[in-house]
């Protein structure tokens, strides 16, 4: 059962994230013009798809604000969330320019890596 659930949260990043990486969003042209031209395309797509999960998962679908103002401090899941989100786009807007190479779909929604990827390290 909780392998299904896995499953079935992944499958939803994906979704998620491939539909906004589509769509011309008003909050994605926001959180465009918030990031430096010179932010590399894997840097872009993975801050896009933290933010669509973000905003899917927290139900937020009317705020033109890629994350919307910080939540209150009672809401300690959102806020720890929004933080570490929040976190990410201001290193990527203080570092734009990172090498790397493009790894596979899940740790570009995850950003974690891939099983396949860490066995060795097991």
């Amino acid at each position: 059962m909780i392998n299904q659930v896995t499953e079935r949260i992944k499958r939803r990043a994906v979704t998620v994230t491939r539909a906004e990486l589509m769509e011309g969003t008003e909050w994605k042209r926001n959180l465009l013009e918030a990031l430096p031209p010179n932010v590399g395309v894997e840097d872009t797509s993975r801050l896009i798809g933290r933010v669509a999960i973000y905003r899917d998962r927290w139900g937020i679908g009317d705020s033109p604000l890629p994350l919307r103002p910080a939540p209150a401090d009672y809401e300690w899941e959102r806020k720890s969330q929004h933080g570490n989100i929040q976190g990410l786009i201001n290193q990527a807007a203080s570092h734009p320019i990172r090498q790397q190479q493009p790894g596979p779909w899940p740790e570009a929604v995850t950003g974690q890596p891939s099983p396949i990827n860490v066995g060795w390290q097991l």
